[in-house]
């Protein structure tokens, strides 16, 4: 095997057994019951992000929103309603744990609704809408599909898997800054 395709099968590996696995086995276990929703959304947030920040060589500078652009091109979707989509889902679930409501939106989700960001008007109030569920599986599959990139990060690769014997030490809290 080639070595570019040595690495791209290693990634690929590593890919389904950290991410492509828990998604699954979270799909079958809250199949038909909505159970598990934010933690697959999260799984789907996160790969979207480093997907898209790879692609725009951003993965660390966090104030460029090139992504963003990047991300709502490839879905589809308006760019402004994809950074409102973003700062709702992304930035409400990975920093408090679940979406945020803002003066101008709100939120739903639902396996019946599309796996792209969409509006509804729900009592006079515009929500973004999700399919958490196909929302993450397509961030899944473009993954799957370019397992170059997956094998190329450099700053957020894939951990290496091995059997050494770790011992950690504790660090215990000193007050310092």
């Amino acid at each position: 095997m080639h070595a570019q395709e040595q690495l791209n099968a290693e990634a690929l590996e590593k890919f389904r057994i950290w991410f492509e696995e828990p998604y699954a086995a979270l799909d079958k276990r809250c199949e038909n019951e909505g159970n598990g929703a934010f933690v697959a959304l999260s799984i789907g947030l996160f790969l979207c992000e480093r997907y898209f920040r790879s692609i725009t060589k951003t993965i660390d500078n966090h104030n460029d929103p090139a992504f963003k652009l990047e991300a709502a091109r490839y879905l589809n979707v308006d760019a402004a309603f994809f950074r409102a989509f973003w700062n709702i889902y992304r930035n409400g679930m990975q920093h408090q744990g679940s979406p945020k409501q803002t003066a101008d939106y709100s939120w739903c989700v639902n396996a019946e609704f599309p796996p792209i960001p969409a509006r509804a008007v729900v009592n006079g109030k515009e929500v973004i809408c999700i399919n958490p569920w196909a929302f993450t599986a397509k961030m899944i599959a473009l993954w799957k599909n370019d397992p170059e990139r997956l094998a190329q990060l450099s700053s957020h690769q894939l951990g290496a898997i091995f059997s050494k014997e770790i011992k950690p030490v504790l660090v215990p809290f000193t007050g310092n800054t």
